[in-house]
């Protein structure tokens, strides 16, 4: 069986599905569901982000208990803050434990990690919604987040399978109601 490695830029899913779907969020259970193919498991699912405020810890508890490993560092307002940097060197540091690496993310910033990853002789993937041309054209294979993985408007998300619930709204933690596209 060949063993996936997940590895997604919350942040950068957010707001380009919120884009593409009218402000609706992603469902991580089904994301994590359509990483691996059949005669696939997954090694492991990272979660990366950016902490812009102090109310993330429901989204990120949400993630975890799901299936994702948590990567969040502080925002930094001195400088600009992204999770590539920190998402390729952990694709280069597990590549030889894995045959597939999916990247979750429309970042063109990623196209030197996915070619490096093809060049060891691996699968690249991109899964997200709006995946910029540059990535598309690296990776092996490229998938469009479709609306059944998307949670409906108004959706909680269950926790733990025993009806408890709750909405967790942005995983930047920013109120994005009037934030334009």
């Amino acid at each position: 069986m060949k063993k996936v490695l997940l590895v997604t830029d919350v942040n950068n899913l957010y707001f380009c599905v919120r884009k593409k779907f009218n402000d609706r969020r992603l469902d991580y259970r089904k994301l994590l569901e359509g990483a691996c193919n059949k005669n696939e498991e997954l090694y492991r699912a990272i979660a990366y982000g950016i902490l812009t405020s102090d109310n993330l810890d429901k989204f990120i508890g949400m993630l975890r208990a799901v299936g994702f490993e948590t990567r969040y560092k502080n925002d930094d307002p001195r400088r600009p803050m992204s999770c590539d940097v920190d998402m390729a060197m952990d694709v280069v540091q597990m590549l030889d434990s894995v045959d597939i690496v999916v990247f979750a993310t429309s970042d063109a910033d990623l196209e030197p990690c996915v070619n490096y990853v093809k060049s060891k002789g691996k699968e690249a993937r991109a899964i997200a919604s709006n995946v910029s041309r540059e990535l598309r054209a690296a990776a092996n294979h490229c998938r469009e987040i479709p609306e059944s993985w998307l949670l409906e408007a108004a959706e909680p998300v269950e926790l733990h399978g025993d009806g408890d619930s709750d909405d967790f709204g942005s995983p930047t933690g920013r109120d994005t109601t009037n934030v334009g596209s």
